[in-house]
């Protein structure tokens, strides 16, 4: 019995991996896809709608890495300040 929840606690582990990675490419298509169709809706030709879908596809795909470097930076940063300082008070009483 332990083998098979072992073997379903990993099972669960992997899809939740496996639908983040997914979910970091699909957003950025579905972006893409939906700034062509407004294009198109607004009477762009084909061509330049594909254009604006790829450049809002490829916007929103580097705005993903630069705010996933951004945090992982942090995230490195993150103990060094910890254990030098005090953490900030969340409100400052008068």
């Amino acid at each position: 019995m332990t083998p098979v929840i072992l073997m379903a606690a990993a099972l669960l582990v992997g899809l939740c991996v496996l639908a983040v990675t997914l979910a970091i490419h699909a957003l950025p298509l579905m972006i893409g896809l939906a700034a062509g169709r407004l294009a198109i809706a607004c009477g762009a030709p084909i061509a330049i709608a594909a254009i604006i879908g790829l450049v809002a596809a490829v916007s929103s795909f580097s705005a993903l890495v630069y705010l996933q470097v951004a945090l992982r930076l942090r995230r490195q940063d993150w103990p060094s300040r910890w254990s030098t300082q005090p953490p900030p008070p969340l409100l400052a009483m008068p």
